[in-house]
C-alpha cells in the first residue's frame, strides 16, 4: 500500500497521542489559583466557597500559559508561588520541545518511505499505528453517502427553491 500524506498524517498524530504528556498548565493555574484562595480573608473564603461563581475572575498573563483566571479582585499570587509556576512553565516549555523533536522525527521518517511495507521495516514497533494492507484506500471510498439527497434537501439548486 502506497503512504498518502493523510495516511502519514494520521500514522503521527496516533503515535504522538500515545506519548505520555504532563499537563503543567492546570498545574500552573491550580497552584496560583490555590495561594490566591489561602490569601483570602476568612469571611471572603466562606462567601467564595458558598458563592464561587458570584467572585470577579480577574486575567492575570502569564507567558506562554495565557490568562490564568484568579478568584478574588485584588490579591495576587505570592512570590512563591510564581517563582514555583515559573519553574512549571520552564518544564512545559521543555517537555513541548522534546514532543515536537519526537514528531518532526517520525514525520521525516515516514516521508523518507514510499509504503506501508517500508515504513513497517523501518519502525516494527509502530505498525499498529498504520492502517492494515488489506483495507482500502481514501480514494476508492466515497467521500459521503447521498449527497446528492443532502444537497436536495438544503435546497439544492437554487432555481428549484426560489419556485
Amino acid at each position: 500500500m502506497r503512504l498518502t500524506k493523510s495516511i502519514r498524517s494520521a500514522f503521527v498524530r496516533s503515535a504522538m497521542n500515545d506519548v505520555p504528556t504532563i499537563d503543567y498548565e492546570e498545574q500552573i493555574r491550580n497552584l496560583l489559583v490555590n495561594d490566591v484562595i489561602d490569601q483570602m480573608p476568612p469571611e471572603v473564603l466562606t462567601a467564595y466557597k458558598k458563592y464561587p461563581h458570584v467572585f470577579t475572575k480577574t486575567g492575570e498573563y502569564y507567558h506562554r500559559v495565557g490568562y490564568v483566571y484568579l478568584p478574588c479582585e485584588g490579591i495576587k499570587p505570592r512570590p512563591e508561588a510564581t517563582a514555583k509556576a515559573e519553574e512549571l512553565i520552564e518544564k512545559m516549555v521543555e517537555q513541548r520541545k522534546a514532543k515536537s523533536d519526537l514528531m518532526d522525527k517520525l514525520e521525516a521518517t515516514a516521508l523518507s518511505v514510499s509504503t506501508r511495507k517500508a515504513l513497517v521495516a523501518l519502525l516494527p514497533e509502530f505498525e499498529k499505528y498504520l492502517p492494515k494492507e488489506d483495507e482500502p484506500s481514501g480514494r476508492q471510498l466515497p467521500a459521503i453517502a447521498n449527497l446528492v439527497a443532502e444537497f436536495t434537501k438544503a435546497g439544492w439548486p437554487k432555481e428549484q427553491a426560489t419556485a
